[in-house]
């Protein structure tokens, strides 16, 4: 992995996959270098701050109104996710050991509109594969908006050529809406699988609100990499063989 940067499909931005897998090999005792083209993290997947930038991407025209309180307080996820508490993402996480610079916000729920009514977000794979639109809100208990604001999250997987029309049943749930971003994503999917080239390249986001599928996709990396399963229990012994039980307590 020296002198190799991971690259996202069609934008050779790092997105978490990148992040999360130049971490493990990290660990492992490999050399990474890992390289960016915006001085920012994320590429499609960035969190914006201020808010004034998030309108600027947007190109609306003028500054956001007062009533939205500092620029500052807002700080929005263009691909919103969560982490599943006991999900793959958290282990990993622990595993590189960035949790100790990470503070966690707990949400009271996520929710799936589907058929006029509300159910809870998919939990399983075999849920997942439903053609469903995701809502999620958060607010300043997350730090992620101003005091008495809330930051909606409506995703779907685009089957039309009118995207916004396909989640209007879900932004009808949120009105009143004081400002609305709209976006398309292009999904990529890598046609070289690496063994030939050697360049591993990531799959983008999908619609659902939280990492799992992401984290297959760091899976199905590492394993095109390494030519082994990703494997938990033995990434800790590997772990323990370089840096010794002792030095990580």
């Amino acid at each position: 992995m020296a002198g190799t940067s991971l690259r996202a499909a069609g934008d050779a931005t790092r997105s978490r996959q990148e992040c999360i897998l130049s971490g493990i090999m990290s660990v492992n005792g490999k050399k990474v270098l890992h390289m960016d083209r915006n001085a920012y993290y994320g590429g499609e997947s960035a969190s914006i701050t201020p808010l004034e930038d998030l309108y600027k991407r947007f190109s609306l025209p003028g500054s956001p109104p007062e009533s939205m309180g500092r620029g500052r307080d807002w700080n929005v996820d263009l691909i919103p996710k969560f982490l599943m508490a006991n999900g793959q993402l958290v282990k990993m996480l622990l595993y590189t050991e960035v949790t100790r610079y990470l503070d966690f916000k707990v949400i009271e729920g996520s929710f799936v509109y589907k058929g006029g009514k509300i159910y809870k977000v998919p939990s399983t794979e075999a849920e997942a594969l439903a053609s469903n639109i995701y809502v999620c809100m958060i607010s300043s208990a997350h730090n992620v908006a101003a005091q008495g604001k809330y930051i909606a999250i409506v995703s779907t997987t685009v089957e039309t050529n009118d995207p916004e029309k396909e989640i209007k049943p879900a932004l009808e749930l949120l009105e009143p809406i004081e400002q609305k971003f709209v976006s398309v994503c292009d999904l990529f999917a890598p046609t070289d699988l690496g063994r030939e080239s050697q360049m591993f390249i990531s799959r983008t986001y999908d619609a659902t609100t939280h990492f799992e599928t992401t984290c297959d996709d760091i899976k199905d990396i590492y394993k095109r990499m390494m030519g082994v399963d990703f494997d938990f229990e033995e990434m800790k012994r590997k772990k323990n063989d370089i840096y010794g039980e002792e030095e990580q307590q």
